[in-house]
């Protein structure tokens, strides 16, 4: 028996169906990358940074007051830190 006898050989797959594997492929690896891109954490603003420790402070001797006085303008300019503190002071009926 020969060697080229007893190998069946593979159907062949048409060169379309490849193409389309080919571009789904590429479609999805740009998918995945922009959205692991999109994912990076951003990192807060110095010069916010002194407001939000004293913001923390405010907030930790419960002087809600105050917070939000500190808070209120760094959350309007989209500071996620400063929303998110201020939604928890509203949320707990604090403010």
């Amino acid at each position: 028996m020969n060697l080229s006898q007893s190998t069946q050989r593979l159907p062949d797959v048409p060169r379309n169906r490849l193409h389309r594997w080919g571009k789904f492929s590429v479609l999805s690896l740009a998918l995945v990358s922009s959205l692991c891109l999109a994912q990076t954490k951003s990192e807060p603003k110095i010069e916010n940074a002194e407001a939000m420790k004293g913001a923390t402070a405010a907030m930790n001797t419960m002087e809600f007051k105050r917070a939000i006085e500190t808070l209120k303008p760094l959350a309007d300019k989209g500071d996620a830190n400063a929303q998110f503190n201020l939604g928890a002071i509203y949320a707990n009926g604090r403010g």
